[in-house]
């Protein structure tokens, strides 16, 4: 995390680390589901090569790009939805979503993840 994102804090932030601590050690490709202002995107893609996180909301993609630093390469934010958006299948090593879950159909986003 950057200096000013150590100073951050909500309910949503205390699980980054849960879930940065079980990226598989060879993940290549990570997608983070409802990545809002693309916080764990950005710490994810200090683990795994290439992150993509996708949101259905367009200023949080925009706040997003913003806040993400344009040196740090293979970040891609997508505004879309992970339900109906067209990912390869099989192209991810990692899936995380906090605070999104509940906003969804979470036995399809089970089943077009497995997919993915």
């Amino acid at each position: 995390m950057n200096n000013s994102e150590n100073q951050r804090w909500d309910h949503n932030i205390q699980y980054h680390s849960v879930l940065l601590n079980n990226v598989p050690k060879h993940a290549e490709r990570a997608l983070d589901i409802g990545c809002g202002n693309g916080m764990l995107t950005r710490n994810l893609r200090a683990l795994v090569p290439h992150v993509v996180g996708i949101d259905v909301d367009q200023p949080m993609i925009a706040l997003a790009r913003s806040e993400t630093n344009s040196s740090i390469e293979n970040i891609e934010y997508i505004l879309g939805d992970a339900l109906t958006y067209p990912m390869e299948p099989e192209s991810f090593d990692a899936i995380v979503c906090v605070a999104t879950l509940h906003h969804m159909d979470t036995a399809k986003l089970c089943s077009v993840c497995a997919n993915y």
